[in-house]
Formats: C-alpha cells, sequence, structure tokens
C-alpha cells in the first residue's frame, strides 16, 4: 500500500485501523492498492435483531454490490477476496460481487459440529407432528472466493502486480503416518500433540510443509471432524508416479474429462476423512485475550481459521484489507502471520477498544501460545533461517501455473 496517501487512521502493530462507514472510507485509499480482502461482512439475516445486520433479499445484494464495488477498485488486479456469507443470503452476496466484475472461482465451506437448530417445534400445537420442525441444524458458514479480473496471463499478472495465485505451498496439509509426495515416510506429523492440524510444519511465519495434502474447499472444526472419522473409519489414498498414465482411463467429474498424464508424484497417506484443514471456534481465552471488557461479537471468527485464509490468499509482503474488522480477527491473524492489513470499523468503541487491544495483545509472539489449536506456533525470529515455500515464486513455478490457465 502507498506509504504516502491521505487516509485517516491509527498504526498499530503491522496494520492500520480506520474509523468510518467501510463503503465512504474505501473511496479515501489508492485504487489497486491492496492485494487481498479477506472479511467477514453482515449476514442480512437480521441476527439477534440486529439493525446492521436487516436487510430485505434485493436490498442486501445491493449492498453487496456496493461495498464489493469499493472494494474491486483498491484490489489488485488478480487479487482475491474471500467473505464469509449465511447459507441462506451467501446467492445474494455472490451475485452482487459478480455484479461488480468479481469472479466467482470457488466456495469455502467452513464446517463445524455444534450449531443449534432454532426452528418451530411441530408438537406444540398437535402430538401427531412430533418430531417436525422447521429448520436444518446449522453445521456450516459458506466462503466465497472471488478474483478481480486479471491484467493479462495468470504470469503477465503475476510479474505485474505480484498477486494471482492460491499459495498451495503455504497451506498444504501436512504429512501423517503413511508415506510422503515422493514415496518416503515423512517425520512431520500430520496434527499437533492436542489433536489439531498442524499449518506450519517449518519454521516462520508463514512457512508451510511442501508435503502434505493439497489444501481442500471444506474446513473442518474438531467436533466434525470426529464425527466424520466416526463414519468412515481408516481410509487410504494411493501415490501416484510421474510415469502414470491417465488418458487410458480418464477421470470424469463435473467440470468433464481429465485426461492428462501425471507429471509429478501425487500424496498418498491413510487417516479419517478429516484429511483438511480444521480450526475450532474461538475459545473463551481467545476471544477476551488482551481486553479489559467482554468481546461481544457473537459471530466472532477463530483466529487460526483466519490465518489460515489470509496465508492462503496473501503474497509476502502484502496488505490484508477487512472492510468489516469487527473485533479485529483478521488484523489478529495478519500479526501472528506477519502480513500488512487496513481494518475499517465503523463502531466507534470496538475501533478504540476491542480492535485496539487486541491486536496489540496478538501483536506480541509470547502470546501466539495461547491459540488452543496449536501447541508450538511459528518462531517469526527464524524466519528467515530457510526459504519457506511462501516466499517465492520462480520462473518454473510460473510455467507450471500458466501450464492450467483458465
Amino acid at each position: 500500500m502507498d506509504e504516502n496517501q491521505d487516509t485517516e487512521g491509527k498504526s498499530i502493530g503491522n496494520g492500520t485501523v480506520i474509523h468510518g462507514d467501510c463503503i465512504e472510507e474505501l473511496q479515501n485509499l489508492d485504487r489497486n492498492s491492496v492485494e487481498t480482502v479477506v472479511t467477514d461482512p453482515p449476514y442480512g439475516l437480521a441476527f439477534m435483531g440486529k439493525e446492521w445486520d436487516d436487510f430485505e433479499p434485493k436490498e442486501y445484494q445491493e449492498f453487496c454490490e456496493e461495498w464489493g464495488e469499493a472494494v474491486l477498485r483498491v484490489l489488485k488486479p488478480g487479487g482475491f477476496l474471500l467473505a464469509f456469507s449465511g447459507t441462506r443470503t451467501y446467492h445474494r452476496m455472490v451475485c452482487g460481487l459478480q455484479n461488480t466484475g468479481f469472479e466467482i472461482r470457488d466456495m469455502i465451506a467452513w464446517m463445524y459440529g455444534n450449531g443449534f437448530p432454532k426452528g418451530y417445534n411441530f408438537s406444540r400445537f398437535n402430538d401427531e407432528w412430533g418430531g417436525w420442525s422447521t429448520t436444518l441444524k446449522p453445521a456450516h458458514e459458506p466462503v466465497v472466493v472471488a478474483q478481480k479480473p486479471r491484467e493479462g496471463t495468470y504470469q503477465e499478472n503475476v510479474k505485474r502486480h505480484g498477486v494471482g495465485g492460491l499459495n498451495i505451498g503455504a497451506c498444504r496439509i501436512g504429512g501423517g503416518k503413511g508415506e510422503s509426495r515422493n514415496g518416503e515416510r515423512t517425520a512431520e506429523k500430520r496434527y499437533t500433540e492436542n489433536g489439531s492440524t498442524n499449518i506450519a510444519a517449518k519454521p516462520g511465519p508463514r512457512g508451510g510443509s511442501s508435503n502434505g495434502r493439497w489444501p481442500a474447499n471444506v474446513i473442518l472444526d474438531p467436533i466434525a471432524a470426529t464425527q466424520l472419522d466416526r463414519q468412515t473409519g481408516e481410509l487410504s489414498s494411493g501415490i501416484l508416479k510421474p510415469e502414470h498414465e491417465a488418458t487410458s482411463n480418464p477421470a470424469k467429474n463435473c467440470y468433464g474429462e481429465y485426461k492428462r498424464s501425471i507429471t509429478s508424484d501425487t500424496y498418498g497417506d491413510s487417516g479419517g476423512a478429516s484429511r483438511f484443514f480444521y480450526s475450532a471456534k474461538a475459545a473463551t481465552s481467545e476471544r477476551n485475550a488482551g481486553l479489559d471488557d467482554e468481546n461481544d461479537i457473537a459471530t466472532l471468527k477463530p483466529i487460526n481459521l483466519m490465518r489460515y485464509l489470509v496465508r492462503l490468499v496473501t503474497p509476502p509482503e502484502g496488505t490484508v484489507l477487512d472492510p468489516f474488522a469487527g473485533s479485529g480477527t483478521t488484523g489478529c491473524a495478519c500479526e501472528v502471520e506477519s502480513f500488512d492489513y487496513v481494518l475499517i470499523e465503523k463502531r466507534e468503541r470496538f475501533v478504540n477498544e476491542i480492535i485496539s487491544q487486541r491486536l496489540e495483545y496478538w501483536s506480541d509472539p509470547e502470546n501466539w501460545g495461547d491459540l488452543k489449536d496449536h501447541n508450538a506456533l511459528p518462531d517469526p525470529s527464524t524466519a528467515e533461517s530457510e526459504e519457506s515455500s511462501a516466499d517465492a515464486m520462480d520462473e518454473s513455478t510460473l510455467d507450471q501455473f500458466v501450464e492450467g490457465e483458465s
């Protein structure tokens, strides 16, 4: 981001926090000035009767189109937007963003096991309708994966703007029991001692294991993962070597036939169906860490979940924008991951108290051990000791990246 741009806000840690309405404040940021946007905007569901979340369906889509247009202007060409939404209003948000010019690339499902159904119980008026209700148990939140259109090819866009791809290498799910991609046993643990996913097997704030499973568009919390494992039991996946020809029996899916030969070792391991990244919901200790008062954000996202998302889409030295900062969790994640960030929040108390205090707390590496999902967080002091998979995109990587352009 341009250091000379005229933007009001206060600097905290690696970032800037701006008080105001995001649609207005985004006009003060330079065009094409941030690499990525990771945010948790209102869902348009009148959540807990809150006025800020109360929209008619068409009104909500227009709102998403309005903030999407403002975000599109400041995002660099090829930059990614990740935005949470509700299952009932996701389509409105996506249509609004698509109308502004964003390309919808995918959807990530964050699945959790402790949602609470709030439907009407039919047996209240007639016992014969016992067991009937009006809603399903909520168990996931969709996250749109949208991209600002590129300028030229992937390779040209990456060279010109430094964005355009997903950082798969830094977000692979580390190897567990079984074999690594090259057929050799791996010593790296897929899970930490307390059973959560090891997303930082190598040292460094954005380190990631070069061996491991390709990140999926599903993220689980530990409860959902356990439930899934109980149903499936132990599963295994084999390793396909580079000489394996896939043309004789092409795979078919919703995108058509896959006829290419295997050009590199695929990953083989064994385990339950939860061989994905997962992150528990924010514990009370994480929610209120560093605060003088209680954090009253009911929909608070866990820091480790936001760490994973900013790592997935943000290049080294990149700046992350969150136009709906809430209590600043995206900024807290960026502090741990060593990314610059810009947070915008319209509620003055959150800017002056909750966000400021949380960022101050999580900017201190000594507090990172409080993140309950991980026993050992990456040590930033070792970041320069070895090259991380997130640190560079060389010519050979670009050539492979361009090979499958679409």
